[in-house]
């Protein structure tokens, strides 16, 4: 493997983990807001 292709991982498992980062993160948001409206 190349430092090149090495580099691409790299950066498309970045993209992957930050693109799921993202959406837990929405889930968690839309989860708290629901249940603020709830408790509200």
């Amino acid at each position: 493997m190349t430092g090149h292709e090495l580099l691409e991982h790299l950066v498309t498992d970045l993209l992957v983990k930050g693109a799921i980062v993202l959406v837990a993160l929405a889930l968690v948001a839309l989860l708290g807001v629901a249940l603020w409206r709830r408790l509200s």
